[in-house]
């Protein structure tokens, strides 16, 4: 069992993530079917399809992690997608194709073992979702923890991406002008 503030520290900032991600294929289409067939693991008949699809998907995941009625399924959903995003960098890692664009939103960053890492760990917080919630009221202090949580998560996964993010730039072979 989960409490359910803690549901919600879950929830929430993957909402936005998921959010997040779907507005940023969705404003750049062209940039993100190159994104998605650079990792070359699509029939190219499929990439405008999948790339039409799939921020429609995160879109629809981040908005059925906000109810508790749909927040399990949604967390499934949400796990299944980051492994597979996992499991993509992944193979095109060890293919040693690691400088093409993880397609993760906004400035170009290269495949990097750390951002696997990182999808895997988002994919155990999500799987979290799962664990039916303690019967128990949100109190006042609940609110007040999730008002100062919350950004706190979002802040430390902003953090953690430009970290990450400027890793790679600095990792020796790397292309600047990428």
């Amino acid at each position: 069992m989960i409490d359910p503030l803690l549901q919600l520290v879950i929830a929430l900032p993957l909402a936005l993530l998921f959010a997040s991600a779907a507005v940023h294929k969705r404003s750049e289409p062209a940039r993100f079917r190159a994104q998605l067939g650079a990792y070359d693991l699509l029939p190219a008949g499929t990439l405008r399809a999948v790339a039409t699809a799939l921020p429609l998907a995160e879109l629809g995941i981040a908005f059925l992690l906000l109810p508790d009625t749909t927040r399990g399924a949604a967390g499934t959903a949400a796990a299944l997608a980051l492994l597979a995003y996992a499991g993509g960098m992944g193979v095109n890692l060890v293919r040693g194709r690691a400088d093409i664009d993880c397609g993760c939103g906004g400035v170009a960053q290269p495949l990097a073992w750390s951002l696997v890492l990182r999808n895997v760990a988002l994919a155990l917080a999500a799987a979290l979702l799962l664990a039916p919630p303690i019967e128990r009221s949100l109190a006042i202090a609940d609110l007040l923890w999730l008002v100062l949580l919350i950004p706190l998560v979002v802040l430390a996964w902003t953090a953690l991406g430009e970290i990450l993010r400027n890793a790679a730039l600095l990792r020796p072979g790397h292309s600047h002008g990428h």
